[in-house]
């Protein structure tokens, strides 16, 4: 890959539209502008997965460097919406690219990749898959609506406790009100068919019964005492 160079690729498993590919294109565009007065170019477009090659109009000395620099905040920016380390003042600098690249992976069911190749063979990548992506788009009380089992099983593998995602799931699948008393769902609900499912992946694991203590306490913080003995119970 030439060091002026961007690779953007879009793993994708269900079709991509026109106007996920427009806002994510749209959105490289407009930040890199705002971060560097420059103008970003897509200079080719392969079949397969998508994969755009991008590079600056100007194509220079400075303009390898704003791929680089670029690179490196969308990579910080995506390690602070996940609760990690990122690279002080990312949050500000590249937030839509990130979350357009989020929401890319969410809607195709596939992954995303940024790549850069330095002239010396350094590689800089920033990768989102569907799983991430739940965490970088969606607040925590809207993300149960948005559950595949393929999506929910990457995310169990890489959650964390703290991070509410089965809770809300179990609050939508037993349609647990923000207020109010608990309603159980229907058997026919596909979340809580997958809630069961999911349930019993996490009873399989040496933690599992911490996993689910937590949840069910978290439940019962929020109000939904009746979700949570539901849960304790599948």
């Amino acid at each position: 890959m030439p060091a002026n160079e961007l690779l953007l690729t879009i793993d994708y498993k269900e079709p991509v539209e026109a106007a996920v590919l427009g806002e994510l294109l749209s959105a490289i565009g407009n930040d890199y502008r705002r971060l560097y007065g420059c103008e970003l170019i897509v200079t080719e477009i392969r079949q397969g997965s998508i994969i755009a090659i991008l590079k600056e109009i100007a194509d220079n000395t400075d303009s390898i460097n704003h791929l680089i620099d670029f690179l490196k905040n969308i990579a910080g920016i995506k390690n602070l919406l996940l609760g990690s380390k990122g690279k002080k003042g990312s949050r500000s600098k590249t937030t839509k690219t990130i979350r357009a690249i989020a929401n890319t992976a969410l809607k195709t069911g596939g992954e995303v990749y940024m790549e850069h190749e330095s002239a010396n063979g350094e590689k800089l990548k920033v990768h989102v898959n569907p799983a991430e992506a739940l965490l970088i788009v969606q607040p925590p009380q809207d993300r149960a609506h948005y559950a595949t089992s393929r999506i929910v099983s990457q995310a169990i593998s890489e959650a964390s406790l703290d991070d509410g995602f089965i809770a809300d799931l179990a609050r939508v699948a037993f349609k647990s009100p923000a207020a109010g008393g608990d309603v159980i769902g229907a058997d026919s609900n596909p979340q809580l068919q997958l809630l069961r499912e999911l349930i019993s992946a996490i009873r399989s694991r040496s933690d599992g019964e911490q996993w689910i203590a937590k949840i069910a306490q978290d439940l019962r913080d929020r109000g939904h005492s009746v979700a949570a003995q539901m849960l304790e119970g599948l």
